[in-house]
């Protein structure tokens, strides 16, 4: 009896929430994405985390259809009215990804595929780019040109790729806008750095990002150790490897190579 008044109390003290209180998230196109009930989120940066999951991407904007932003007060007013069972929230469905591979207009209109099918190609063709970039830090004495192609017969090529491969070049954009990016040193004692642009980030700052962890005396420093007099080594440059990509962080390992 004890527990049913104690259930009873814990109940009495929740807010008085509809059971069927629902948020539909739709497109700027006007296309239903998902319905979510509304007794889920507290906040409306938890229903926003939820829809980028959903999205597949590193975070979202939502308005309501009046066009005000979606934020804690509209929240808890559709949580509490009662005679509103159904809130409709825009989402804005900007993919910085797709916008930086121009398969995305800024209206968010998408190119030649469903957003799903664009999603996995740009994906794929973007860690390839990323790769590339660091290949320019690792090899930047050898004056090399990296290409990389587009394998995807089902859509035309966006106009980086126009003759079907992409030439990296320094102010060629390879890490999408607003994409947390966390640059991990391969040594110990290292400080992991996190770093965000709300603007594409080019190849040439992504080297320079990574060249930032190996200053002169780092190289010197690493020509003295016994590794390099082992191998009579008289360069070290610094290399950065690309350990994870996609739309919600990017990790790249710091780290050296002798020659």
């Amino acid at each position: 009896q004890a527990s049913a008044q104690h259930r009873h109390a814990a109940t009495s003290q929740r807010p008085n929430i509809p059971p069927l209180a629902m948020v539909s998230i739709v497109s700027m196109a006007g296309e239903e994405l998902l319905t979510l009930e509304l007794k889920d989120f507290d906040v409306a940066e938890q229903l926003k985390m939820e829809v980028a999951k959903y999205l597949d991407v590193a975070s979202c904007q939502l308005i309501t259809s009046s066009g005000d932003a979606f934020d804690d007060a509209q929240l808890l007013e559709a949580k509490s009215d009662e005679s509103r069972q159904r809130l409709t929230a825009v989402v804005s469905t900007e993919d910085p990804l797709l916008q930086m591979l121009d398969l995305q207009d800024v209206d968010g209109t998408l190119h030649g595929a469903p957003r799903a099918a664009l999603r996995r190609m740009a994906l794929m063709v973007g860690e390839k780019m990323l790769k590339a970039a660091c290949s320019l830090l690792q090899r930047a004495a050898d004056r090399r040109i990296y290409k990389v192609d587009w394998p995807f017969d089902v859509l035309e090529a966006p106009p980086a790729f126009a003759p079907g491969f992409c030439t990296i070049s320094p102010h060629l954009p390879v890490i999408p806008a607003k994409t947390p990016v966390i640059l991990v040193p391969n040594s110990t004692g290292s400080t992991v750095t996190r770093y965000v642009s709300e603007e594409p980030t080019t190849a040439a700052e992504v080297i320079t990002l990574c060249s930032r962890s190996f200053p002169p005396e780092v190289e010197r420093e690493l020509l003295r150790s016994p590794k390099a007099r082992e191998i009579n080594a008289r360069e070290v440059f610094a290399t950065a490897t690309v350990k994870q990509y996609s739309a919600q962080e990017i990790v790249i390992e710091l780290g050296h190579e002798f020659c």
